[in-house]
């Protein structure tokens, strides 16, 4: 069933239960668990009507992204390198010019700044 469908099938079991239908009733009606039905029910209390659209499954947070400072200097490390006389633009000048500008600071893996 589509996201549009199964939206109007959440609506109904709530205006239904607004009704003063039975869980049991609303579940035979609508053709969906118990737990379907208040787990609704529930985010219906905490967020309203809005509460009823599906929500995205993707993580907020992604744990081994680098910050965007890292990213930034890799990014104008490799700039400055591709200008020099010597043209020495790989990964591992890269971390080489980092690790001489940060010597305490923890650097990423020499195929992170291939990719980036």
């Amino acid at each position: 069933m589509d996201e549009k469908a199964e939206y109007r099938l959440r609506r109904k079991a709530i205006r239904l239960l607004g009704l003063g239908n039975s869980p049991k009733a609303v579940r035979t009606q609508v053709k969906r668990s118990r737990e379907w039905l208040l787990k609704w029910r529930k985010r219906y209390a905490e967020q309203g009507i809005k509460g009823l659209h599906g929500q995205s499954q993707r993580p907020h947070h992604h744990p081994k992204t680098l910050p965007k400072e890292m990213t930034r200097l890799i990014a104008q490390t490799h700039r400055r390198l591709s200008q020099a006389q010597v043209g020495l633009t790989g990964a591992q000048a890269i971390l080489h010019e980092l690790h001489a500008l940060m010597p305490r600071q923890q650097l990423p893996c020499p195929a992170t700044p291939k990719v980036l």
